[in-house]
């Protein structure tokens, strides 16, 4: 166990500051944490809201972004009554734009809460849940075998190296 760690400080060393890992490196280790490390580096998460877009996948994406901005805004007042409300007609209900697959009891339970006050800015949690694991458990595997995926990595890698050359 001693020498896998030394080989997993020297991976991160040779990474520099970057944590992502390759597709061979990400087996047995925690798709989620690794989809939110992706999505944490802006430039990454186009790439792979890209990849989504191609795969005709992207409301996943968009509707969890979407849900990531209204729980920031920190306080429910009019501007978040009326983005809820946004999210509402773009994601959830019956023939939206980019309406999202999510179970019927998950759309169930959101729907019920569609004309509520929500204090907590949570009226979106589960469903923001199960879009993510949906996400992290079939297109994040499907984008890291990708050209997409190498191609975000590659570019990622040539920004990191620029920088400190500065």
């Amino acid at each position: 166990k001693e020498k896998e760690r030394e080989k997993e400080k020297e991976r991160e060393r040779d990474r520099g500051s970057s944590s992502r890992l390759t597709p061979e490196e990400m087996e047995g280790e925690d798709v989620e944490a690794q989809l939110r490390q992706f999505l944490s580096d802006e430039q990454l998460q186009v790439h792979f809201f890209s990849f989504l877009e191609e795969s005709l996948c992207a409301e996943c994406a968009l509707f969890w972004e979407a849900v990531e901005q209204y729980t920031a805004m920190g306080e429910y007042n009019e501007e978040a009554a009326e983005f809820k409300a946004s999210i509402f007609e773009h994601y959830v209900v019956e023939g939206a734009p980019r309406q999202i697959n999510v179970d019927a009891d998950v759309r169930t339970a959101l729907l019920a809460r569609r004309d509520e006050p929500d204090p907590e800015l949570g009226v979106f949690a589960d469903a923001a849940s199960y879009v993510f694991q949906l996400m992290a458990h079939d297109a994040f595997p499907k984008f890291t075998r990708s050209n997409s995926y190498f191609k975000a990595l590659g570019a990622s890698t040539a920004r990191r190296d620029s920088k400190r050359k500065r």
